[in-house]
């Protein structure tokens, strides 16, 4: 009968020769050169083996390699791109967060033209909680409207096909919601007919109290009249701003989102 030490060296000398122990397709040293583990075909758990992860160029060892909160294996499946954090799925009840990505902008407390627009946080369409600042590196279109408004309605009716123009390129809209039809305080069942109405695949948040509006009004930003629209550049800095919903507006609010991406 072979000894116990014998089986062990078969085995270890088995495994020693064996160029891809994982069977995930890439060799020991290839592993190596990747820094993925020989030993797992998975390395980050993500659901893709290391070798899927080289061939459509993610990081087999980032089960995100984009940072946009969904992994590589899930925006394989939904066929997004891992590679680039603006493309990810329009369609859900999940909005990218990049707050990591932010540094100190978190500081910003006052509202001036060519400054950080400070942060805030309110309920989406679907019962979520969205800050502001988890979309740095966007160039943002913060619209305020209201359910009420007619022209607000007339500027909704276009909003989600003037986003997807640009939405992988780093572009954003948010519709910040100051009140709902009869111009009371905008609820979730608000802001989920305000989505649904005008089929808005983008964030639309409920400004429950004011606070924004308000501070806009009183730097003299904002002047009450809806709808206003504010633009952002990637740094979270107020660009520039726009009331009214006219063709020529239009254009000119597109031609600037241009120049900022």
């Amino acid at each position: 009968m072979r000894s116990t030490f014998a089986l062990f060296a078969a085995a270890s000398l088995l495994v020693a020769c064996n160029p891809d122990p994982d069977g995930d397709g890439l060799t020991n040293d290839e592993e190596a050169e990747f820094g993925t583990d020989p030993n797992d075909p998975d390395s980050d758990g993500d659901g893709l083996d290391d070798k899927d992860e080289r061939t459509v160029g993610s990081d087999p060892n980032n089960p995100d390699t984009d940072g946009d909160g969904w992994t590589d294996r899930e925006e394989i499946d939904l066929v997004t791109n891992p590679l680039n954090k603006f493309d990810w799925d329009f369609g859900s009840d999940r909005w990218p967060d990049f707050t990591h990505s932010a540094g100190d902008i978190a500081d910003a407390d006052t509202y001036q033209m060519g400054e950080v627009f400070p942060d805030f946080t309110y309920e989406d369409q679907f019962g979520n909680e969205v800050s502001l600042h988890q979309f740095y590196d966007y160039v943002i279109l913060l619209d305020l409207s209201a359910g009420w408004c007619g022209p607000c309605q007339t500027v909704a009716q276009t909003a989600n096909d003037e986003w997807k123009d640009f939405r992988r390129d780093g572009f954003l809209i948010v519709h910040l919601m100051l009140a709902d039809w009869t111009n009371d305080v905008p609820d979730e069942d608000f802001l989920e007919e305000w989505s649904e109405e005008f089929d808005l695949d983008f964030p639309v948040l409920g400004e429950m109290d004011g606070e924004v509006s308000d501070a806009l009004f009183d730097a003299n930003i904002y002047e009450g009249s809806i709808p206003f629209v504010l633009l952002l550049d990637k740094d979270m800095t107020i660009d520039s701003r726009y009331t009214g919903s006219s063709p020529a507006q239009t254009e000119a609010i597109r031609t600037r989102i241009e120049d900022l991406l």
